[in-house]
């Protein structure tokens, strides 16, 4: 078992499954070993567990009733605070009232309480002594590994979370993402009777840029729209990809009339936008259909009405914003 333990403590842990076996190695020797010693007690040295190692010499019962550490222990400076003031990884010793065994015991504060472990130390046992020192700082350092690897995956799984709600090529959120949040911003407007908006943008003629200059002048003019969709929005807006050359915003605390503005605004930005190439600058252009939720609607409804107002647009000569009025 410390063969196993220093072999883990050797190697980069990389992943769940050597933090399982960490947890699983360390639970098994320290709870279930023969030779060292366990309890668990709380900050006034009533025993909360502890393994059969430490009940052994104690000739203490499997189902004990609540025992208090300092009947079979005294620590050697006397006191409770004194016997466990002690950095990390320190021995404390400790001895018993009536037969003056020396037992060492390796203390570590938890919120509830203390977690100790050890064992008894006769004469002979300097070696024995030393086996534990090592045994303890390796599963010291195990402990700070966990720690790490439990750090570096949390991150990992919040990069995970964000690629998976973010569109890579734009910078902006994907459907998912748009869908979800519009959800919440539909619940917070009919809870609270405030305006939201919906706007729904098309780039014009992207099919012929994709044709005459390649997909990868289309993937840059797409990332360029992102890039100003992200400096136009505010933080409570949701800019997203809605699919292909198409992208949707939704603005909380957002009637019609200021929606319609902001869509101008955007189109205005984005017709100054100019790409260029090898033998000519790219001009884009926009149309864009914009729709105020109604609570009378689903988002179904709102969606709808903001896209047809979008093809309105484009069937007006694009390059041009649309407002849909709901309908009465």
């Amino acid at each position: 078992m410390k063969d196993e333990l220093l072999n883990l403590s050797q190697r980069t842990i990389i992943n769940r499954s050597d933090v399982d076996q960490i947890s699983e190695i360390c639970k098994d020797y320290v709870l279930d070993s023969g030779q060292v010693m366990f309890v668990q007690i709380d900050k006034q040295g009533n025993v909360v567990s502890c393994n059969q190692a430490f009940r052994r010499p104690f000739n203490i019962p499997v189902n004990h009733p609540r025992l208090n550490i300092f009947d079979y222990l005294i620590s050697q400076r006397g006191d409770l605070t004194g016997g466990f003031d002690h950095h990390f990884g320190q021995p404390t010793l400790f001895s018993t009232p009536l037969s003056k065994q020396k037992f060492m015991f390796y203390v570590y504060e938890v919120r509830s309480g203390f977690l100790l472990f050890g064992q008894l130390l006769n004469a002979s046992d300097e070696v024995q002594y030393s086996q534990l020192a090592d045994i303890t700082t390796t599963m010291g350092n195990l402990v700070q590994e966990v720690k790490r690897v439990n750090n570096e995956l949390k991150l990992s799984n919040e990069r995970n979370l964000e690629l998976a709600l973010k569109d890579e090529l734009t910078g902006l959120a994907n459907r998912r993402f748009l869908f979800q949040r519009l959800n919440e911003e539909v619940s917070e407007a009919v809870r609270y009777d405030h305006p939201l908006s919906l706007v729904i943008i098309d780039l014009d003629f992207f099919k012929t840029i994709n044709d005459q200059h390649g997909h990868q002048v289309g993937d840059q003019v797409l990332h360029e729209i992102g890039l100003i969709l992200l400096d136009l929005t505010r933080a409570s807006d949701i800019a997203a990809r809605h699919g292909g050359e198409e992208f949707a915003i939704v603005l909380p605390e957002t009637g019609l009339q200021q929606a319609y503005l902001f869509s101008e605004r955007t189109r205005q930005a984005i017709k100054q936008l100019s790409l260029s190439m090898k033998y000519q600058n790219i001009r884009i252009t926009i149309s864009a259909g914009v729709a105020q939720f109604d609570p009378a609607e689903s988002i179904d409804q709102l969606v709808s009405r903001a896209d047809h107002a979008l093809y309105v647009a484009k069937e007006n000569g694009r390059d041009q914003v649309c407002r849909s009025e709901v309908d009465t």
